[in-house]
């Protein structure tokens, strides 16, 4: 079970995706994607803006008590 939130920041993309670890009863795993400006473009949404976002989720899970253990990965920008 989990959840995907496409975010828009001005012209950036990200996606944070966040889900239960099936091996737990109280483990999730949590990513933010940062994806590049338009389809042939190297040029990556900067992480930093999606900061407060971020931050509020952090705050949400520490909140459920039925949430233990956080785990943010880090996935490859594209």
């Amino acid at each position: 079970m989990g959840w995907f939130l496409e975010y828009f920041f001005d012209d950036n993309e990200y996606w944070l995706c966040c889900g239960n670890i099936v091996e737990t009863t109280n483990g999730w795993k949590c990513f933010l994607k940062c994806h590049s400006k338009g389809l042939f473009s190297k040029k990556v949404a900067p992480a930093h803006l999606a900061t407060p976002m971020l931050e509020a989720l952090k705050i949400i899970l520490n909140e459920e008590n039925e949430i233990a253990d956080v785990v943010w990965e880090t996935v490859q920008h594209t």
